[in-house]
This record gives structure tokens, sequence and C-alpha cells, in this order.
């Protein structure tokens, strides 16, 4: 039988669910209890299970680190030892469920979590866990358990994770393993050259902790002067690691630390090396990042050989584990290193002493018993051969280049370190042959230059690629030269090899960089092009129709009877004010989009109604489209209708903006289609859409619901909704390659440019402003089967205006714009000359040549070609009009200068010809013309004037050619 206590406890802590009366409680225990529990998925404490009370209290209590997911939606409860771990969630992770609050654990954890809700416990030693206790990634290991926690119906109703912190032990266990092999590897080396190359391949053993590794030598006939041995995670002629250092006059990025150490014998630390972009990409070994921290670790003689005093004989430059700090341990370690080294080394330099000195002895000895003058010679000979062999050796093992001899087959005989470090083959391993490691793709061409080499027997040089391991496949340069044999035949090669993956690297930058400025100005020019055009053709009709209006003024006024000719002073002024809006347009698009660059553009969110703006907005626009005899619909989708919207907070000038650009280019790509339908369409969801139909929201628009632009305070606490706007209709359609940058700055699709004119910057601003309204925007389309653009944006439920609110001032200009624009007919051209009455012309300014001509005008600008009509028909002139090259060609065709034509036909004299047209362009027609005329088929030469609003006049193409 169980003893219970027969009064509850004093101590007011030791239920962590039920508010302490203490005057002091822990700093967790306020955390917890801060919590605004019943808005999480547990609800409010009070209404907590026994189980989840009991297991609360006891991992509070427990000292070591434990964490409670409780429930399907895992609710996540923690100790204050386990708040160390989290220190940059917390308090924040606490009742917050796992996936939302902290997905990246939730997604390396996930499959753990619901095999233990199954029942199964789960242990795991030395393992890594989710840890979020400092900036940058932390290389940290655990040893964890999963345990299930019973409910009291026997269902599972949460897990408890328990985690012991392991990563000393593991450290520790590894750079002890380095030491280890330090020893081994190094006991087989019987000289310094052994020696060093030993030392550098021992550090292989412990990547993580050695990033990089650089190793100099100073040779003890030269103490100023430090020389590169081999480094470990540092491209060959990279600037941390240069072949040779003056030590006294060296200035590169180590040369105070060098210094130091050598001054001082122990080791010097250089920080803050990510300032340095060189560095910054020196990621090859270990975690494949860059080091922030490197230590240079002197080896200093022991002083007792020969009697010398202490010297610096090397020194090591060691790159610091990006994911550790350089701690008490990690200094420890790096101790232990420079005294292994030193004490190794010192054994080194002792038994090469004792050899050199038991040689000695032997010499000696030989020497006085002078055996015979064939073994002198004989020594004499073979110390000549050590010398030469090791002499060959330090060259080959020191030069950057790769040397290989090879046999006739390919087969190695021998190579170089540069030689198997270039060609990404180990020394010790299986062999390969040469030709093993080429890229396939120029392993034909290398085999052709090898036999063509063996066939005439000379040199062959050649460029191509191998695969080197890890680092992939890099470009070298290879002279391969035969080896013949004493009657002449071709037993071998010698061959050399450079790695020029650097200038490979810097030819193709260099040539990616000049395309990129050809496109950039390219662009410029054309933006140019088009702004000017588009702004000096309204202007010209500006002045035209505004002195039209005053002649019409001056006749009235002199004549002093008659009546005022309204209908023409009309005409007149709705071309000025069409013209006016169209340079406004372009302007817009150019302010906007600087102000989008400079971050100007601001959201003023207002409560306004989405159904009834967004159906006044199309509604101005269906005036263009019956004009163009194009279909236009607005409907409202069942989403809008399901989530029962009414008010929204957001900024609907915006919105507008937006959907008058879509809708504008609707009706202008869909006007020349057989079918001409558009339909614009409104949804609204609470979740953040992904797709709307086909188009593929780009989620790199994504910037975070924490980031988003509704949570500022001036939108309210309502809640968010997300308005979806499509527009679709059966236009032209776009190609696939051209939908990947529709929406980048001054692109457009091929051909639309010069058919239909723009500035390509209306879907630049489009992509931009909705991306500021925290929404994506997107296309689908097939060539010749209409598109489809869709848009969302971030809102929220806002508040019911008065009835005198309900249209804001944003609404009154956009609609103030639109309707005060001129009302002008879109007439098609005619090919029969209208002349208009005399009194609604206005008065030449002078004498003038031009009166009575037959005049052609081709101009695709219906207001200049309204303009320069007039102005010729005010100076006695019969006009006809065409509205491209084609029409032109065309017309003359049927005119009187075909020897063919009737007696009916129109004469004509001159032509005035537009450079830039749709269709047939100027420069196009008049070349059909000029080859009519040298064909017999007109009767006479006709005078053409070339007619542009260019500033750079036609593109490629001399003006005489008109």
């Amino acid at each position: 039988m169980i003893t219970r206590d027969s009064a509850p406890p004093t101590n007011p802590m030791l239920d962590w669910t039920r508010k302490s009366l203490a005057q002091w409680v822990p700093e967790h225990y306020s955390d917890f209890v801060s919590v605004k529990w019943k808005d999480t998925h547990l609800g409010d404490m009070s209404g907590w299970s026994g189980s989840l009370r009991t297991i609360v209290n006891s991992i509070m209590a427990h000292p070591y680190q434990m964490v409670l997911y409780w429930g399907k939606e895992y609710v996540t409860i923690y100790n204050a030892s386990y708040a160390d771990c989290v220190r940059r969630r917390h308090p924040q992770l606490l009742g917050q469920t796992l996936h939302q609050a902290w997905p990246e654990a939730y997604e390396k954890i996930h499959e753990h979590l619901q095999a233990c809700r199954r029942g199964l416990s789960i242990i795991r030693t030395g393992d890594s866990a989710p840890v979020d206790r400092v900036e940058t990634d932390e290389e940290c290991y655990f040893d964890w358990t999963l345990t299930p926690i019973l409910e009291k119906a026997g269902n599972v109703g949460g897990v408890l994770w328990q985690q012991y912190e392991g990563t000393a032990r593991i450290l520790q266990n590894r750079r002890r393993e380095m030491l280890r092999s330090l020893r081994k590897i190094t006991a087989n080396s019987r000289n310094t050259v052994d020696f060093w190359f030993a030392v550098l391949e021992a550090f292989d053993s412990n990547t993580l902790d050695s990033p990089f590794v650089a190793l100099y030598e100073v040779p003890k006939n030269n103490d100023n002067e430090a020389i590169l041995l081999g480094t470990r995670g540092i491209p060959q002629g990279h600037s941390i690691a240069p072949r040779v250092i003056v030590l006294a006059e060296y200035t590169g990025i180590f040369a105070e630390e060098i210094r130091k150490a050598r001054q001082s014998g122990a080791k010097a630390t250089k920080r803050d090396l990510l300032k340095i972009s060189s560095l910054r990409l020196l990621a090859q070994r270990g975690f494949k990042a860059p080091c922030s921290t490197a230590v240079v670790i002197p080896i200093m003689s022991t002083g007792g050989v020969g009697g010398d005093a202490a010297r610096m004989e090397a020194f090591i430059i060691l790159g610091i584990n990006p994911r550790r700090a350089l701690d008490d341990d990690y200094e420890i370690w790096i101790d232990q290193i420079q005294d292994n080294i030193t004490e190794y080394l010192g054994a080194v330099r002792t038994a090469e002493a004792r050899i050199e000195e038991a040689m000695k002895v032997q010499i000696e000895d030989f020497e006085r018993r002078r055996a015979s003058e064939l073994a002198d010679k004989l020594r004499e000979v073979e110390a000549e051969l050590r010398k030469n062999e090791l002499r060959f050796t330090n060259m080959a093992s020191a030069i950057p280049i790769g040397l290989l001899e090879m046999d006739a087959d390919c087969s190695e005989r021998f190579a170089n370190d540069a030689w198997h470090k270039i060609m990404g083959i180990p020394r010790f391993g299986p062999q390969k042959k040469w030709c093993d490691v080429i890229c396939a793709e120029d392993r034909e061409r290398c085999t052709a230059h090898l036999k063509g080499s063996r066939i005439s027997g000379k040199p062959a040089s050649i460029e191509y690629r191998v695969i080197s391991g890890d680092e992939g496949s890099k470009w070298v340069t290879s002279d391969i030269i035969p080896r013949f044999d004493d009657v002449g035949d071709i037993h071998g090669y010698y061959a050399t090899v450079t790695d020029i993956t650097p200038l490979k690297l810097a030819e193709a930058m260099q040539k990616e960089r000049a395309d990129e400025a050809l496109e950039r100005t390219r662009q410029q020019e054309r933006f140019i092009d088009m702004t000017c055009h588009e702004l000096r053709n309204p202007l010209s009709a500006i002045l035209q129709y505004s002195e039209l209006i005053l002649d019409i003024m001056d006749a009235y006024e002199n004549e002093g009877s008659g009546s005022l000719d309204i209908d023409t002073i009309t005409e007149a002024s709705n071309t000025i004010i069409l013209c006016t809006t169209h340079q406004r347009r372009i302007i817009d698009d150019i302010l906007v989009t600087s102000k989008l660059d400079s971050g100007l553009v601001r959201v003023e969110p207002v409560d306004f109604r989405p159904e009834t703006y967004l159906h006044k907005s199309v509604g101005m626009y269906q005036a263009d489209a019956k004009a163009k005899g194009v279909k236009m619909s607005f409907s409202v989708e069942g989403s809008y209708r399901e989530l029962d919207v009414q008010w929204l907070k957001g900024d609907p000038a915006r919105v507008m903006q937006i959907l008058s650009n879509l809708i504008t280019n609707s009706i202008k790509f869909t006007a020349g289609q057989e079918t001409k339908q558009l339909d614009v369409r409104i949804g609204a969801s609470l979740e953040k859409p992904t797709s709307c139909g086909d188009v593929k929201y780009d989620k790199d628009d994504d910037d975070g619901s924490e980031n988003c632009v509704v949570n500022g305070p001036q939108w309210g606490d309502g809640e968010i909704v997300y308005l979806t706007i499509t527009v679709i209709d059966t236009g032209i359609g776009i190609p696939d390659d051209v939908q990947k940058t529709l929406f980048a700055r001054f692109q457009q699709a091929p051909k639309t440019e010069t058919k239909y004119g723009g500035s390509g910057l209306g879907l630049y601003i489009c992509k931009n402003l909705v991306k500021l309204l925290g929404g994506s925007i997107g296309v689908a389309s097939k060539t010749e089967l209409g598109a489809q653009f869709s848009f969302y944006v971030a809102t929220r439920r806002g508040n019911r205006l008065d009835k005198e609110a309900e249209d804001p001032g944003w609404f009154a200009q956009l609609t103030g714009r639109m309707t005060g624009s001129a009302r002008t007919s879109r007439n098609a051209s005619s090919q029969a000359p209208v002349k208009s009455p005399p009194h609604l012309l206005p008065r030449a300014k002078g004498p003038s040549e031009v009166t009575g001509f037959k005049i052609l005008v081709v101009e695709d600008n219906l207001i200049n070609q309204r303009v320069l009509k007039r102005q010729l028909e005010s100076l006695g002139c019969t006009v006809w009009t065409a509205n491209n090259g084609r029409e032109a060609v065309e017309f003359i065709e049927k005119s009187s200068l075909n020897r063919r034509a009737s007696a009916r036909a129109h004469d004509i004299e001159i032509c005035f010809m537009d450079c830039e047209m749709p269709v047939m362009n100027g420069i196009a027609a008049s070349k059909k013309i000029r080859e009519m005329q040298s064909s017999g088929m007109l009767t006479r030469h006709l005078p053409i004037l070339g007619v542009s609003a260019n500033v750079r006049g036609p593109k490629g193409t001399s003006s005489t050619m008109l």
C-alpha cells in the first residue's frame, strides 16, 4: 500500500500548472505562465489532464534537458535546461506547435515523433539534434531518447524528448585520433622531407577541425625565407599560401601572426577572416564553409642538435572549424599538435644526425683501410646517384606542373605529386591510365592527338578537361613528347600537365560580362528610342491641333459672322487630351519604376469593398473593349462568396493600377484575334495561394508571414484574407521561353514591340507592386491560345464605411482620369481622298510651294496620320492614307502609276512614308516600290519622303534607300 502525505506540500512552486503564491519564482516559471495557454491547442491550464500536469511538473524539476511534445499537434513544453538549446527561440517556442514555430526541427525529427506516438521508444547516441542557440550553424552531438507518454485511458498523449550533450566527448575522440595518426604516420619518417609530408597527411584524418592547412619550412641556410611544402584545402596559387614568403618583407594576410609566432614561439590567432573576400570562397574541406578564424602554429627547434639556439624551423597555417568556437579544448588540441610535431621533429633530426655520424665513421673507416679504389669509386657513384635522385625527387615534388612518364599503352611509369593532384588520381590506390580521367567529350580528341604524335614522332600540345575527384572537372593543357628506344621505335611518352582552370574561368567570366554590358546598352538604347518616339509623336499632334483651334477662333473673330465650328474644336481638343494622356502614361511608368527602384512606393491601407470597386474599374474599359470588338465580362468566384467577403482593408489604388495594366494589355493583344473574349474574375482565400488555375506563383516572392505587409499597425487586427484577381483573354498568347523573363524590366514578347508598341515596363511594375502588397503574380499561356494572368494580394477584413465614404478619393481620381480622356473613334484607313470644307481648314502661315499636290500619307499612328492629312489638305493638297507599308504598296499597284491602271485610278505625285510601322515598315515598302519601278511596272519615278520620330533614325539602314 502506498503511503501518501497527510497534508499538501507547503512549497507553492511544486505545481507548475497552477499559479504560484511565492514571492520569488524562477525565470523559466515566469516565461511558462506568461504563455496564453487558452489560445493554444492545449487550452487553459485549468482544463489540463492529470497526466499532462504530472509530466509537466516532472520535466520542470528535472536537471537534464527535456522537452514534451503533447498531442497530435506536438505542442512544445520544455524545462529551463532545454531553454539553453533554443535560446534564440525562447520563450516564443513555449506552447507553440513544433511544425509552425520551428519547421526546421520538425522536418528533422517528425518521423521519430510519429514512430514514438505509435508506442515505440527511440534512443540515439552521438547524433545531431535540433539546436538554435547561436547565430551560425553549430557542430554539436547529443545522446537522446524519445519516450511515449500515456494518458489515463492508455492512449499516447505526448512524446518526451530527453537529451544529454556529448559534443565534447566526440570532439575529444576525433582530435585524439588525429594525434594518434600523427604519431603513427611520422614514426616511419627517415628524414625531414618524409616527415613534413607525413604531417600533412595526418591532418587528412580530421578535416572538420582542419578546413585548410598550409605548411612552410624555414631553411637553415636562409632564416629569412619560408618555402611552402604543401597545403590541404587551399587551391594552388591562392593568395593565402604563396610559394615563397620573405619573412622580413611579407605583408600578406597572416604577416603579423607569422611574426608574432616566430618571436614568441607560441601560436598566434587571426580572426575576422570573413571580411577578406578571397577567404570567403575558401571552402573545400570539412563542412565546405569558409573559416572565420585561423591559427599560425610555429614549430621550434629544441636547440639541442649541433648546439644551435632555438629557432623556428617551420610553421603551419591552420583554419579553425567554422562550426566550432576556438575554445579551451580546441587550443589545447592545437598546443598538443605543436608539442608533438616539435618532439617528433627532434627525434627525426636526432636520427638524421646519428645516421650522418655513422656514415661519417664508416667512410673514415673505409678511408683508413683503403680497401680498394673500386670501392671508393663505387661509393662516390652511389653518393652522386642518391644526390641526383633526391634532387629530381625534390624538383618533381616542388614544381606545380605535373610530370608523367607513360608506356605505349598510357600506363603510368612515373608521376609527381603535382600530376596526381591536378588529375585527381591518388598516388596510393587503384591505378588509372591517363586517358581514364579525361572527360568523355574530349577523350576521342586526345586519343587522336596521341595517335598523330605516334605516327609523326613529333610532340603534340592539347587542351582538355579532366574529372578530378570531388573538385569536379577542370581544364588542363598537356605537352606530349614521344619516347624512343635504342632502335628508334616509340615505346612510351613524356607528358606535362598544367591546370588552366582559372584562366578558362576568367575567359568565361569576361565573355559573360561583355554580353551583359552589351545587353544593358541595347536595353538602354531601346528604352530611349521608345520614350522619344512615344513622347514626340503626341507632341507634334498637340502643337498642330492647338494651332488649328487658334486659327478657327481667329477666323471666327475676323469674319464677325457665321457659326463657330464646335465639332472641329471638339475633335481637336479630344485629340490633345488623348495625346497628353498617352504622354502621361509613359511618364507615369518611368516615375513608378524609379520609385520602385528607390523604395519610395508606399502602401496606404483603406477600407473598401473589392467587388464594388473592381466592377467599376472593369466598367471603365468597356467602351474601349467594345470599340475593338472585345467581349468583356466580370465575375466573382465561389471562394469569394464562401468567405463572405464584404469590406477589406488594403490599398485599392495599387490593386487598380495592377489590374488596369493587365486589362489594357489584354484588350491590345486580343483585338486582332478571331475570338475576342476577356474575362476578369476575383476570388479569396484564407491561406496563401500557391496557384490559380494553370498559373503557378513564384515561391521566391514569399518573404514569410512575419514580414508580410499586413502586419503593420495601420492594418488593424482583422483576419488576413488573400484577394485573388485573374484576367483571362483569347489574345495572341505568349511563348514558353518568353514567360520566364516576361516580368523583367524592358522585356516584351518578340515582335510585339514594333507591332503593338509599349515601354516594356508595365509588367515589371505589376510584379513589384504585387510583391509590395504581400502577394505574387504569374502567367500561363500558349501561343495563339490566349493568356491567363493571375495575382493575389494580402489584405485584412475591414470595417464598413458610411455611404458618403464608400467612394474614396483614389477611385474618383482614377475614374476622372479615365472618363476625362478623349473620346476618339478608331476609323479604318480610307483609300479615298476626303477633302474638308474650306471653313474647317486652318489658314496657311505664309506662301507654300506644296499647294495642289496629290499625296499618299503612309503612317500607322492614327493621330499623326490625322494631323499630317489635315495640314496638307489645308494647303490645297489631295491626300490619301495607308496604315502600313503593305497597304501603301497595294494602293500604288491600283493607282495611275501602274501601266495597266484603269482610267478612273487615283493619281499620286509624292509619298510621305513613315519608317517604323507594323506588318511592313517604310524601308521595306520603299524597296518594293523601287523594285516595281525598276521592272517597268510603274510609268514614272515616285518621290518618297521618309518620316520618323526616332531620334536615332532607322536602325541599321541608310536613309538613302528612300
